[in-house]
């Protein structure tokens, strides 16, 4: 579907264009146009409907009816830049981007050097085509739809080529492109399976303001979020008064004054928390104090010594003759001592008491011969004394 732009005091036409190019064969089923002076325009795109990031290849033909050639021609495409209401005005967005390095230049079907291309904020401008005398020069690009692009059943791109210089001026008619719709998040009858978004940013009137997520379109409505300055989110649904959006993967309505749509905002004033550390414990070695090494010596036993007190050397036996005198023996309960006829000590032959001389006669361990007061007798051993 298309329509004229403008129409000056040339008569319009009506027009079907085939474009081969690679291999490829592009029909012009929509191509409207107005003759001015000796151009003609028109503008194809290679398909009718789209989706988000999709790409469309779109054939722009500049036909000349003129005994002399074109230069110096310059091409407008405004790739579908509408204006949407914004706080303080409007934005311009964009919903397709041309793909750098894409453009094909033809003049009378044979390949040339592709002109130079800039890229606008509200389009793109080729610079430098020339349209050969009675000839056609033809333009091919490619461009993505991006998320700016509206994503409801309804939604179109609607797109303008202007061709100026060379003292010409002439507009084609507008390209309509039908989206495919991704559906919304109520809608399930759709294959596409998506919800095409715009980004915009929070950009409230002031740094440390916030902006309510509400679940309704409501300001009365019940607060899900509330967002700083820079807060990214995605809209899905446009409107004069509020948005329908996501941020991350919470939905609710936010108030379109306070979104921004150019990806400026208000930068938030940081908000510094003073966290104090947690102490790393010190951690202190100590060495310990060593534990004496106790060893118990088994002293070597001093040895006892026993001083012995020798045994006095006993006197010598008396001799026969000596004189000896008679003792109480060591140990006798009696006072007495006594002598005896025989050396069997059988027979007494008296009784003295201690200190009684005699003279020894023969001397034996257990019985000696004495004389005494006059006479041989004999005596125990043990009561001489000598």
């Amino acid at each position: 579907m298309c329509s004229p732009e403008r129409r000056n005091t040339m008569a319009s036409f009506t027009n079907q264009a085939t474009l081969t190019y690679n291999g490829g064969t592009v029909n012009s089923n929509i191509v409207t146009g107005e003759l001015v002076q000796v151009l003609t325009a028109s503008k194809t795109a290679a398909a009718e409907s789209y989706r988000t990031g999709d790409l469309v290849t779109y054939v722009v033909q500049l036909r000349s009816t003129g005994a002399a050639a074109l230069t110096g021609l310059t091409v407008t495409d405004t790739l579908g830049t509408t204006n949407f209401p914004a706080t303080g005005g409007t934005v311009q967005l964009t919903p397709l981007t041309y793909q750098a390095g894409t453009l094909r230049y033809f003049m009378n079907g044979v390949l040339q050097t592709a002109p130079a291309v800039t890229v606008l904020a509200n389009g793109i401008r080729i610079e430098g085509v020339t349209v050969p005398a009675g000839g056609v020069s033809t333009l091919v690009y490619t461009t993505r739809v991006n998320a700016f692009a509206d994503p409801s059943a309804e939604g179109t791109i609607e797109n303008t080529v202007t061709v100026t210089g060379g003292g010409l001026t002439g507009f084609m008619a507008t390209r309509y492109l039908g989206s495919i719709s991704s559906g919304s998040s109520g809608n399930s009858g759709s294959s596409g399976g998506t919800v095409t978004t715009k980004t915009a940013y929070v950009n409230n009137p002031r740094s440390t303001q916030i902006l309510h997520l509400r679940e309704t379109p409501s300001q009365s409505a019940r607060s899900i979020g509330q967002y700083y300055n820079g807060t990214q989110v995605k809209v899905v649904s446009y409107g004069a008064t509020w948005c329908e959006v996501y941020v991350g993967t919470r939905h609710g309505y936010m108030m379109t004054r306070y979104l921004s749509f150019n990806g400026t905002y208000v930068t938030p004033t940081p908000r510094y928390v003073y966290v104090t550390p947690t102490p790393t414990p010190q951690v202190i070695y100590i060495t310990p104090t060593p534990t004496p090494l106790v060893e118990y010596i088994t002293p070597t036993p001093t040895p006892l010594v026993e001083y012995i007190t020798p045994k006095p050397a006993e006197p010598a036996a008396p001799t026969s003759g000596s004189i000896i005198t008679l003792a109480v023996a060591y140990g006798s309960s009696s006072n007495t001592i006594n002598v005896y006829y025989d050396q069997a000590m059988t027979s007494l032959k008296a009784t003295y008491t201690g200190g009684k001389q005699a003279t020894m006669l023969s001397y034996g361990d257990n019985v000696c011969m004495i004389l005494v007061d006059g006479g041989v007798a004999y005596v125990s051993t043990w009561n001489v004394n000598y």
